[in-house]
């Protein structure tokens, strides 16, 4: 079935959320537009204790579909190949055999129509005694906020004629095909090793082969290997077991910090890998990678109403070790 939260981000400099679900009108006016204009909703809370919400305060709604049929794990892999929304997390529980399509939004209020319930006021918690109000607000798009910059025209020039590309963030390495292969959908992830001179491949990085692509997904430091991510039908999937080709590589630039984690919630076990809530402080995009002990987990994302970061990671590494409620640090880094 579908459901959704409503989440208003305060005012107040501390970047907290307030959840108003039990207070919003079902179904949504959701305009999810594919041309030049600005995504929009009407949003509709009812009983209140807020006189006026200001504009440009943040909302973030997630809507969540959880089809009431039971589908096996293969039938889940094929809506997680075919899916194109990046933004869409499909999960699975094994247990019920359920699949869940979860989707976060973040909108700004461009207007607020309010009016006060006569007669209504709060009974019980932090806000009793006050006042209660309607509101119907027209949401938009952050997209809007860019409206209020403006930016001058630049250009860039080389005229001393450096070769910036070939300085760092492309180059060539020789790797020989050498791993047991996972099959997930269309596309195959293997372990590869590397032949010296050995560069470091982080995650992310894009490696292309006789007109085929490949994404690494994790170095391995302690055998130099690299785990890449291919095309069932492309060149990669060419090579022989054992066979050796050279590739070309384009780094990809990232940020890196230093944070906390706590592992502290249910996790779900699917064809090798684990899907788990842990607890973190800090706030991280989805697509982020965290390394730890030469092991590498991927954020599916960030709930910052209750600080847990969702993370997916193999069910051998090192991540799966961490003990249930044990702390650890890990680096954790994004594609800028």
């Amino acid at each position: 079935m579908n459901n959704f939260r409503v989440l208003m981000r305060n005012n107040d400099g501390t970047d907290a959320y307030v959840e108003y679900t039990k207070n919003a009108v079902f179904p949504l006016k959701m305009a999810d537009l594919l041309d030049e204009r600005l995504d929009e909703i009407e949003l509709q809370l009812k009983h209140i204790p807020v006189e006026y919400i200001q504009p440009l305060t943040i909302v973030t709604l997630i809507l969540t579909n959880t089809p009431k049929a039971r589908f096996s794990s293969a039938y889940y892999n094929q809506v997680v190949a075919r899916s194109e929304n990046p933004d869409v997390i499909i999960t699975y529980d094994a247990t019920t055999k359920r699949i869940t399509e979860t989707l976060r939004r973040d909108f700004i209020v461009a207007s607020d129509n309010s009016s006060e319930v006569i007669g209504l006021k709060i009974k019980h918690g932090a806000n009793a005694g006050k006042k209660t109000y309607d509101h119907n607000l027209y949401l938009i798009e952050l997209t809007k906020i860019a409206e209020g910059f403006i930016g001058d025209p630049i250009s860039f020039t080389n005229t001393l004629g450096n070769d910036f590309i070939s300085s760092g963030g492309v180059g060539y390495v020789s790797i020989n095909r050498t791993g047991q292969s996972s099959i997930s959908g269309d596309y195959i992830s293997q372990s590869w090793s590397m032949n010296a001179p050995i560069v470091q491949l982080p995650y992310g990085t894009r490696l292309y082969y006789n007109g085929d692509n490949a994404t690494v997904l994790r170095f391995d430091e302690s055998n130099d290997n690299i785990s890449i991510r291919f095309y069932k039908n492309g060149a990669f999937n060419s090579v022989a077991q054992g066979g050796t080709i050279k590739v070309q590589y384009f780094l990809p630039n990232i940020k890196t910090e230093t944070v906390t984690i706590i592992r502290n919630g249910q996790m779900v076990e699917q064809d090798g890998y684990i899907t788990q809530l842990w607890f973190c402080e800090t706030e991280m995009p989805r697509g982020a990678i965290l390394t730890y002990n030469y092991d590498t987990a991927e954020v599916i994302n960030y709930n910052a109403f209750n600080r847990s970061v969702g993370l997916r990671f193999a069910a051998s590494g090192a991540f799966a070790s961490v003990p249930q409620g044990d702390t650890i640090q890990a680096q954790w880094r994004l594609d800028t």
